[in-house]
């Protein structure tokens, strides 16, 4: 071999060594993948989410509130997972809120994948919860159905579907928030501390009065 073809040879596993990887699969190519939830408070921790739990509704700096979700997941590729979020009123079966973006999830030691850098927001679903025009009952202190779903790079799925409670829970901007996620919030509307009232006795459907995920 010329001493001309030895350098070339070197050159390209030098090279090829030098390529980071974009494989972040975490656990069981032969399992499903298994997802849970997971949120980011105002002032930046993350918290795993269980069903019926609160999540908080924080001003983002788009305005408005949001909540900010994420998850934590296995069999699954993290580098990255396109992130879809949505919001669900079950009294009327109306979408409220629609968000999608790619996230990056890392390794956290223990066999799971986790949001990374999770006091970032850019790596959990800005999830737009208020205001919201044409709601029938409020978004604060009141059930509603929340659903999950990723799919990495190779196209493996996975989903989470459960109730969760948004809640005004900054003291900074609890009347602010209070206010603009009331159902008779209008776009614009000037709070002043007052919390317009739907009318509706919370955790029930406006229209029959029945328990929201119970029998009705």
């Amino acid at each position: 071999m010329s001493v001309r073809l030895q350098a070339a040879l070197a050159g390209v596993v030098v090279l090829a060594s030098a390529c980071p990887s974009n494989d972040c699969f975490i656990g069981d190519q032969s399992k499903d993948p298994e997802i849970g939830l997971v949120y980011r408070s105002s002032d930046g921790v993350m918290h795993e989410l269980s069903a019926g739990g609160q999540v908080p509704l924080i001003l983002p700096p788009q305005g408005g509130k949001v909540m900010f979700i994420g998850v934590r997941a296995k069999n699954i590729d993290g580098c990255p997972v396109t992130l879809t979020a949505s919001l669900r009123d079950q009294c009327t079966n109306n979408l409220v809120a629609l968000e999608e973006r790619p996230v990056t999830l890392e390794a956290t030691g223990d066999g799971w994948l986790t949001p990374k850098v999770p006091t970032a927001l850019e790596n959990y679903s800005n999830l737009p919860a208020c205001p919201r025009a044409s709601i029938d009952r409020d978004i604060n202190n009141e059930p509603y159905e929340l659903t999950i779903k990723v799919e990495d790079k190779t196209g493996r799925k996975g989903s989470v579907k459960m109730m969760v409670t948004p809640a005004c829970m900054d003291s900074a901007e609890r009347d602010q928030c209070e206010c603009e996620c009331a159902a008779e919030y209008r776009q614009g509307q000037t709070c002043n501390g007052e919390h317009p009232d739907s009318g509706v006795p919370p955790g029930t459907c406006p229209t029959d009065g029945g328990m929201i995920g119970g029998d009705r």
